[in-house]
């Protein structure tokens, strides 16, 4: 999320000093958690959560009141205050209120005002729909033993409620608000050094250069660029309004129409949270749950994404070449070597955190370091260098903006975790899908993959995968799935949440840079990553195809089967191979397509035959075409 650099008044010059000093405050405590050792959680964690909801206030207008007004600034004091007053309590008095086993009433009321207060932010951001999670899950949490069946529980008091989620700590202040505190803090301020240096842009026009004389070279700079982009940021908002810029007036111009083109580079980008090696914050919280070291994490991730894309990049040559697309403009493309260069400014630090990882450092130290690499080496280009006051400035803004959303997320989300530990509602849901299931692991897929899909309706990605990981993994898990297969799968329908309408937050940004009609978009989208949604399914139920099992020659045969399916499948929905297909083609491709993404030996054998008849057709169709052409 990027806030304007502009500054039209006093007020918001005076608060946008607030909120950098606030900024750089919460980026040297992760440095100092990352390099000498962890803070005491129940003084860093409320002050750190304080610092978020204050970033967020001053930063992101109420729109309750006029911009700028005496209203507007009483509310936002008013506001910081009501969530400063617990914090301070909580700071001075946590020893004895870890061993009160009740609230007084003074109590009560400043877990009101916490309340209140996160809520508030949380309601300036895309965070929002987490208030309505957050108060259905408190609702239940209190009068669940009115619910029906398997969801009945003996209740809890409200007093009880307050105490674990809203103050104590296995609630707001748990674990996902740990995460961010630490190493997501590091990781946000690394991609906001990305963005506001510009380094970025290196990569957008290294792909240029990559993609020069292709047929229908701007989709496919939208795609690789996305890919390049996503690699660091792991962000799909992000990638929209700064890829998305470049590359979909430049599809445009080509002759994509608008709604293809901001369908194009909705789902690249949506995409770019889970390819390696930095994926996005959540995935560095997939890494924690599951105990399993980040970079094996990454590795699991490659197939997929590698997939994902794949089916993309096949779906916008075919379209290119059956509305015949143009490659790139010879003025719209960047020198591969001068890139190329520039870029290493990026790939050496990702370079070192790879290894680094790879050495079994902790993620915070290993994120700091290439922090400070990405730091210093963006001073060696003028265009890059960040010492200026100006962009020093907007650099701290733009984290501050990035993580006050995601602390505020993240801290709702605890308080949802804290309510299914509390009221075993995660066990409830659990054996519910398991009694719809039956022993289908199918079924669960499915329904978890909804699950996954709904909750993520407009909320961050980190937000999703904390609260569905918690409700349906034990699930997954005990049916037989491995856990990093279980969790990876989980993580990727929260990541393609951003897609999923009604909310769609991806597909509006993308509409608006695009233009075009947001059903349009949508439908444009849906298509573009229909593929994609079936690859967790495929990784689901034969989890060699991510390598859980090592890399051999079965885990080659299967990853290579399934790009060419993607590739068939994808050639079934553009109605394009060697030329425009048919009907019938399309059909024998898909089906083709289909039985070579499950990877057992003879189906894949079967797929291929049908696949071979289905080219060759429309290979004799092609030719007839031409010769149709020439007479």
């Amino acid at each position: 999320m990027t806030i304007e650099v502009a500054v039209h008044s006093p007020v918001q010059r005076v608060q946008r000093i607030l909120v950098a000093l606030i900024s750089a405050a919460l980026l040297v405590s992760a440095l100092y958690v990352a390099f000498v050792g962890a803070l005491n959680a129940y003084e860093h964690r409320p002050i750190f959560l304080l610092a978020a909801v204050a970033c967020v206030i001053l930063l992101f207008p109420s729109g309750i009141f006029r911009e700028d007004s005496p209203a507007e600034i009483a509310f936002n004091i008013l506001t910081i205050v009501a969530t400063g007053i617990p914090v301070v309590y909580l700071v001075l008095y946590w020893d004895d209120m870890l061993f009160d086993s009740y609230l007084t009433v003074k109590e009560r009321w400043l877990a009101l005002l916490m309340l209140l207060g996160v809520f508030e932010a949380a309601r300036r951001t895309t965070a929002k729909p987490l208030i309505f999670v957050v108060a259905a899950f408190m609702l239940y949490t209190v009068y669940g033993n009115y619910a029906p069946g398997i969801l009945n529980h003996a209740g809890i008091t409200w007093e009880n409620a307050l105490k674990v989620t809203v103050l104590g700590f296995d609630g707001i202040f748990g674990t996902p608000l740990a995460f961010a505190a630490g190493f997501v803090t590091i990781f946000v301020f690394f991609t906001a050094l990305l963005n506001v240096s510009g380094v970025g842009t290196f990569l957008l026009n290294l792909t240029f250069g990559l993609c020069r004389n292709t047929r229908g070279g701007p989709g496919k700079v939208a795609v690789i660029g996305s890919a390049l982009m996503g690699m660091v940021t792991g962000s799909g908002i992000t990638n929209v309004l700064t890829t998305g810029t470049i590359t979909i007036p430049l599809m445009k111009r080509a002759g994509y129409s608008a709604s293809f083109a901001g369908g194009v580079e909705a789902v690249a980008s949506t995409g770019s949270q889970f390819v390696p090696p930095i994926l996005g914050a959540s995935a560095f919280l997939l890494a924690e749950y599951t105990n399993t070291p980040f970079i094996l994490i990454a590795g699991y991730c490659l197939v997929p994404a590698l997939l994902y894309y794949a089916s993309l990049f096949a779906q916008v040559h075919f379209r290119s070449c059956r509305v015949d697309i143009a490659s790139a403009d010879a003025d719209e493309i960047g020198s591969i070597k001068v890139n190329a260069l520039k870029s290493l400014l990026l790939f050496i630090p990702m370079a070192v955190l790879i290894a680094l990882l790879f050495m079994k450092y902790s993620i915070s130290f290993s994120i700091a370091i290439t922090f400070f690499m990405l730091l210093v080496g963006v001073q060696f280009l003028p265009e890059t260098r960040m010492l200026s006051l100006r962009r020093l400035n907007e650099f701290v803004i733009d984290g501050a903006s990035t993580l006050g959303s995601m602390a505020v997320a993240l801290g709702l989300a605890g308080i949802v975790v804290g309510m299914l530990l509390l009221t075993g509602l995660g066990a409830r849901l659990t054996t519910l899908i398991g009694n719809v299931a039956g022993d289908s692991l199918f079924v669960a897929l499915v329904m978890c993959a909804a699950v996954a899909v709904i909750v993520g309706m407009g909320v961050v990605t980190v937000g999703a995968y904390v609260i569905v990981a918690s409700l349906t993994a034990p699930l997954l898990i005990d049916m037989g799935m491995p856990l990093i297969a279980a969790h990876l799968f989980i993580f990727y329908y929260s990541v393609l949440s951003g897609l999923s309408p009604p909310v769609a937050v991806v597909i509006f940004a993308a509409a608006g840079v695009a233009k075009a009609p947001v059903t349009k978009v949508a439908w444009a989208a849906l298509k573009l990553g229909f593929v994609a949604w079936l690859v967790p399914f495929m990784f689901a139920f034969h989890p060699d195809l991510i390598g859980l099992n090592g890399i051999n020659a079965a885990f080659v045969v299967n990853v290579v089967t399934a790009l060419i399916g993607i590739i068939a499948f994808s050639s079934a929905i553009e109605g394009w191979a060697v030329g425009r297909a048919s009907a019938v083609e399309r059909v024998i491709f898909a089906i083709g397509g289909g039985a070579l993404l499950y990877p057992a030996p003879w189906v894949s054998v079967v797929g291929l035959g049908v696949l071979l008849v289905g080219l060759v057709l429309n290979w004799q169709g092609a030719r007839a075409q031409v010769r149709a052409a020439a007479r």
